[in-house]
């Protein structure tokens, strides 16, 4: 889990006036794809999973991103498993999750992971 926090100047109590107006911090559920398996017979590595990237626009506000995806669920392609034909698996795909400029980004245990 992600949770994207916008910066109001240490202001939190802001968000229960304009609650409907003004959403200052979302939260996520973001997953990174899992990898392939192995074909351990032929010596086969399995594809990498997906990764899930936070790329800033400066057009889009959290609202927004509440809108358009209403399950707030990001997850990058699984990997696909290496094959007697195929030694290596396919990667995954990945996802961009695209949020406003200056968003921090938080996990579910409250450690800082960035600043977009």
């Amino acid at each position: 889990m992600v949770h994207l926090c916008s910066a109001l100047n240490g202001q939190r109590h802001l968000r229960s006036i304009s609650r409907r107006k003004f959403i200052d911090s979302l939260r996520l559920y973001v997953k990174g794809g899992t990898g392939g398996m192995g074909y351990p017979k032929f010596g086969g590595v399995g594809g990498k999973g997906g990764d899930v990237y936070v790329q800033a626009k400066p057009d889009i506000s959290l609202k927004l991103i509440s809108r358009s995806n209403p399950f707030k669920r990001f997850t990058a392609g699984v990997g696909s498993n290496s094959q007697p034909h195929r030694i290596l698996g396919q990667p995954g795909s990945d996802v961009t999750v695209e949020c406003p400029t200056g968003i921090t980004i938080y996990t579910d245990q409250g450690d800082r992971k960035s600043v977009v």
